[in-house]
């Protein structure tokens, strides 16, 4: 502990604790200094709000009057030394005072002479505040929750500060234990990572050096509860029902206070435990624990936001971020504080964190090669089985005096914990000292983590010890993980969610981090993607303030894709019922391909070609979907990936907690009609169900304030929507007209089927947006679309076959780069792999590649026109010619000779001259081939007809001949076709192209002058410019 003289600069928010001895009755009183305040020199000797430190923990005594840090954070000073000493921990001694905290002026001085006044005493007691300290006072537990600057951590600490009871703090990690000037929740209980719940059941566990503040405590407060597993919690019951201070009641009969926001990070499980933890709880969180219940623990969610000392503004933001409703507005003025290319000086003090350890470990490298002076390497040693062991550390520790690092481990001593940054100072060995971030130097060593492993015994999880590992238990530490920053509260931040955010809550962790607005800086904008919030705590926080009294509507979805960390399903259509006989569905564009919906569903790639995507559909599902309460199978999953498909497309809408229905409850034909192959459907059995046995309640939709333009929806099934307004019900009139023609073939009726003038233009606009922006539309929907001629009052049809026909025999020519998609078959129908494809294009002189780009592909071969595939949509933005399988087998209908023929010469032709040279069919010899138009073949193409004719076995002189070029020529086109397909593999060819290009773009030179600057000879020169212009359209 580290005393200062007197005074020191304090803020006026700062607590201030006063120690006094600790005196029995009738002992001794020492004398006092002259410049104690008042009403401490009257303190009565026998009070217990004396106390005195046993145990200085510093050289020398301090003297009266001298303030310090305790153990807790909390400022002390001394106002007596008496002779008599109280056995315990300065910690301890600061707990036992019960009115212990003055408030200071900014000039350090007391706010009062009054002892009895505390930091808390001015606040604003409200409604909420009261109801919670009516909870607490009253000895029961409770889970207090609410947004930032709502005041949790102000009414907690006017609790402590105003109760007798003895109280213990703690929380699941380092960082936050330290935060809250507790323990973390392994050390107070002695956990180990290998102990289980059976192990705190059985007998084999017993709490080790804080056994006596077991027995002792009164009330236990776990802070950052949104990271308490329900095992943990359930493990915590079981100790204090064994070990607290009145055995075999639950928990003790300690009143135990759960405090923190669960839409911050969750629980961390690790994958060998995931199947286990999923067998025995219904969620990972604490409220899924055995020990929890809503009666034991109530939930007080605080609403009201008090003026903070940071940035106001910040802070609304971040509520926002919180509960993933940014708006556009605000997102936009968080994106201000966006720099991609800001640098943290080195003289500062910034912290950036970051999704993954990639980010962060790139960023840490760079940062240390800025470093100077020498660079200090430490190995680490291992015993025992590491195969499954994620190590905290690298088994190589780089680092340099100077370096900013985070330490990994709890000290024993109790000096730093897992996440203290600091920076260092010096190197003696393996001993590394280190100064910490408001703390003094400490001496790091070399540190043990116990290897273990999970063992599944009769259903009982445990854990072994299989081996160690041993290294300097510190890191890198100018960008840290966002995991590793909870808890942290940092003047100067850069976030850095490059990749995305794949946690719960990750982008709030991260942002909240800062202090103010001034002090942030963003590596990349934030986009509505980042905004993942956990339905399933939703759900919990919404039963927790009561049921909804409004109507059910159940909702079903048809999905495709699978679910993984970057990616989820996404829907193919969507159906609403509701007890007053509205259905409503529509079908969804996934903007991806449609494995298994044509099998599964029997929705094809026609049938959603011209379909809205989500965030369109929307726009017209959320007036139907207003005001009612959604229920549903798998709800929370079905809103789960409404929600990620919603944000991928760029559309923040919160979706409330629903009600779940139990599969297990259906009847008759109720089952199966819960796996049928249409939405509608499935929604109408998950109705019956839920109205004969209503379950859970959950919260209503609430359609926020739009500006987007409703679109016309594709659907299936016949809709009625009885409650609907003009403006709905007209374009209800007019989606199923729109669906009988493009899904049914059925011609539309009069005029009148699509409405009024201005809706027919917004139907005839999205209509053509929609099939523009697909990569072709197949001849027998754009039959359909002609359909809708007579009540568009357009040809619709007729503009659209005519941007889509493709010109086979000048998209398919020998040396075309084919890119192929989706699941094809052949002109008899049977399945034919892309295997085969390929191997059937390389066999007609045909470049097979694997993706779409500008420069590196001339044509699109897909299954179905109209696939909503990445490469479809690639080939459409780049302009690129798309064909079908059919299409394409039929201008290649068979394998051409087995030998090459034999070339035909002939002489080249003028600039003017036409040239074609579609693929052969068999039995068509090399000199019956058809000339292709010269100027439909730059550079690029040429090259890479080259390069196929070589591949084919042709000789120098062959190519030249076919190509009507000289060999030498030819041989330019081939050092040109191989720098085409990778320039990186040639960097100084590379580096000549783009700093030409950069000169042609940025400057006004002449292409005379970048020639003298660059050194270039007149050949090379050619050569450079068009590996510029390469570059450029790349």
């Amino acid at each position: 502990m580290a005393w200062f003289r007197r005074k020191r600069n304090v803020r006026p928010s700062d607590p201030v604790v006063v120690q006094v001895e600790y005196l029995p009755r009738g002992a001794a009183v020492p004398d006092h200094a002259d410049d104690l305040p008042e009403w401490a020199k009257r303190l009565d000797p026998t009070s217990d709000l004396r106390a005195y430190a046993y145990e200085w923990r510093v050289e020398g005594l301090p003297s009266i009057g001298d303030f310090a840090i305790d153990d807790n954070g909390r400022v002390v000073v001394v106002v007596g030394r008496g002779l008599h000493g109280f056995d315990g921990s300065l910690a301890q001694i600061v707990d036992r005072l019960h009115l212990n905290a003055i408030e200071l002026t900014a000039r350090g001085g007391y706010a009062s002479d009054d002892p009895t006044q505390t930091p808390v005493t001015h606040i604003d007691l409200t409604d909420e505040f009261e109801s919670a300290l009516e909870i607490l006072r009253s000895g029961g537990s409770m889970f207090l929750t609410g947004k930032a600057g709502t005041g949790k951590s102000t009414l907690i600490r006017h609790y402590m500060e105003s109760t007798r009871r003895n109280v213990v703090v703690a929380a699941p990690t380092g960082i936050a234990a330290l935060n809250v000037d507790g323990l973390t929740i392994h050390r107070l209980f002695s956990f180990r990572a290998s102990t289980s719940l059976h192990d705190v059941e059985s007998g084999g566990y017993r709490p080790g050096r804080f056994a006596r503040e077991i027995r002792g405590m009164d009330t236990l407060i776990i802070d950052e509860a949104s990271m308490v597993r329900a095992d943990l919690l359930d493990q915590i019951e079981t100790a204090l029902r064994r070990f607290g201070p009145r055995r075999g009641e639950p928990f003790g009969g300690v009143q135990v206070v759960l405090v923190g926001d669960l839409f911050q990070l969750p629980p961390v499980v690790p994958e060998a435990e995931r199947a286990w933890l999923e067998s025995r709880y219904e969620t990972e969180y604490f409220f899924s624990a055995r020990a929890f219940s809503r009666d034991r623990f109530p939930t007080v969610a605080l609403t009201k936001v008090f003026r903070q000392l940071g940035d106001d503004h910040l802070t609304g933001v971040l509520n926002a971020v919180r509960e993933g409703l940014l708006a556009d507005e605000m997102r936009a003025s968080l994106n201000t504080r966006a720099d991609a290319d800001f640098t943290p000086p080195q003289d500062e003090f910034w912290l950036t964190v970051a999704p993954t350890n990639h980010i962060v470990t790139a960023r840490n490298r760079t940062a240390l090669e800025r470093l100077a002076g020498e660079t200090f390497h430490h190995t680490a040693t291992s015993w025992g089985d590491l195969t499954h062991f994620d190590s905290p550390v690298e088994p190589v520790v780089t680092y340099k005096v100077g370096a900013q690092v985070m330490l990994l481990n709890n000290d024993t001593a109790g000096r730093w914990v897992n996440g203290t940054i600091g920076r260092v100072e010096a190197v003696d060995g393996d001993t590394v000292t280190v100064q910490l971030n408001g703390g003094g130097a400490v001496e790091v060593a070399p540190h043990t983590w116990d290897v273990t492993e999970p063992r599944f015994v009769d259903g009982t999880m445990s854990r072994e010890v299989v081996g160690g590992y041993t290294q300097l238990p510190f890191k890198l530490a100018w960008a840290v993980t966002i995991h590793k920053c909870q808890g942290l509260t940092l003047d100067r931040l850069v976030v850095d969610l490059s990749g995305g955010t794949f946690t719960f809550g990750q982008a709030y962790v991260a942002l909240s981090r800062c202090t103010t607005m001034d002090g942030l800086v963003l590596h990349r904008p934030l986009e509505p993607r980042h905004l993942q919030t956990d339905r399933r705590v939703a759900r919990f926080l919404a039963q927790s303030s009561g049921p909804a009294e409004r109507g059910p509507v159940a909702i079903a979805t048809l999905n495709v894709g699978a679910h993984d960390v970057r990616s989820k399903p996404r829907p193919v259509e969507i159906a609403c019922v509701f007890v007053d006989g509205t259905e409503f569905s529509t079908l969804v564009n996934p903007e991806r391909d449609l494995t298994g919906a044509r099998e599964g569903f029997g929705i094809g790639v026609d049938d959603i070609t011209l379909a809205p995507n989500l965030a369109q559909a929307w726009t017209v599902l959320a007036h139907v979907l207003d005001g009612a309460t959604p229920v549903g199978v798998d709800l929370d999953q079905t809103l789960g990936y409404l929600d990620w498909e919603l944000k991928r497309l760029g559309v923040v809408h919160q979706l409330p907690p629903g009600v779940e229905v139990d599969p297990r409850r259906a009847k008759g034909d109720e089952e199966a009609e819960l796996t049928a192959p249409s939405a509608i459907r499935r929604a109408r059995a998950a109705l019956a169900i839920h109205l004969r046995e209503p379950g859970a309640y959950g919260a209503a939709f609430d359609t926020p304030e739009t500006r987007e333009q409703p679109t016309y929806i594709l659907t299936r099934d016949r809709l009625h929507v009885p409650g609907a307004g003009p403006a709905l019900r007209a374009l209800v009139q007019a989606s199923q007209a729109i669906s009988e023609a493009v899904l049914h073939g059925v011609a539309a009726g009069s005029e009148t089927a699509i409405g009024s003038g201005p809706l027919r233009e917004v139907v005839t606009a999205r209509l053509a947006s929609v099939a523009a922006k697909s990569a072709g539309l197949s001849p027998s929907l754009v039959d359909r679309l002609a359909l809708l001629t007579p009540v568009l009052g357009t040809d619709l049809a007729a503009d659209l076959a005519a941007r889509f026909a493709a010109d086979t025999a000048s998209t398919v020519f020998r040396g075309a780069r084919v890119c192929f998609t989706g699941d094809a078959t052949d002109l008899t129908g049977a399945p034919m792999a892309r295997a085969d494809l390929k191997a059937h294009a390389e066999r007609m002189g045909l470049v097979p590649v694997d993706s779409v780009t500008k420069t590196r592909c001339d044509l699109l071969v897909v299954a179905e026109l109209g696939t909503q595939s990445g490469k479809a949509r690639k080939a459409a933005e780049y302009g690129k010619p798309v064909i079908s399988v059919a299409e394409f087998l039929v201008a290649v209908p068979s394998e051409p000779p087995t030998a090459p023929a034999a070339p035909t010469a002939r002489a080249s032709r003028p600039a003017t001259a036409k040239r074609q040279r579609p693929v052969p069919a068999q039995g068509c010899e090399t000199g019956d081939r058809v000339t292709r138009d010269s100027a439909q073949l730059p550079r690029v193409a040429e090259a890479a007809e080259a390069l196929a004719l070589q591949r084919e076995g042709r000789t120098m002189d062959e190519v030249a001949a076919l190509l009507g070029k000289s060999p030498h020529t030819v041989k330019d086109l081939l050092a040109d076709a191989r720098f085409y397909d990778d320039p990186e593999a040639q960097p100084e060819r590379l580096a000549l192209a783009q700093r030409a290009a950069e000169l042609l773009r940025t400057t006004e030179m002449k292409k005379t002058e970048i020639i003298a600057t660059l050194g270039l000879g007149s050949k090379a020169a050619g050569r450079v410019f068009r590996d510029a212009t390469f570059m450029e359209t790349r």
